[in-house]
């Protein structure tokens, strides 16, 4: 069952091609650019084509997922408290 079959009411839920921001950016369109042809803010146009989640979508308890590169700083970050030591 959907979220919205479940949770009736509120406001609905915006249609919007996800992928075509993607490939906008890629393009090298502006935010602005890409979120008017989209009907939706340059904020939302941002999260939707770096795939971005809103604000409070980590709150159901499960992690976000972390790219690549975040994930070798935080190695980065682990490895110089490591070589500290404990105090």
């Amino acid at each position: 069952m959907s979220d919205a079959a479940k949770h009736p009411g509120g406001r609905p839920r915006l249609g919007v091609d996800t992928e075509a921001a993607r490939r906008m950016r890629q393009d090298g369109a502006s935010w602005a650019e890409i979120a008017e042809p989209l009907g939706v803010s340059r904020t939302t146009a941002r999260r939707l084509a770096e795939g971005v989640p809103k604000f409070g979508a980590c709150l159901s308890g499960k992690p976000l997922p972390i790219t690549d590169d975040e994930r070798r700083r935080l190695d980065e970050i682990a490895a110089s408290i490591v070589d500290r030591g404990a105090p």
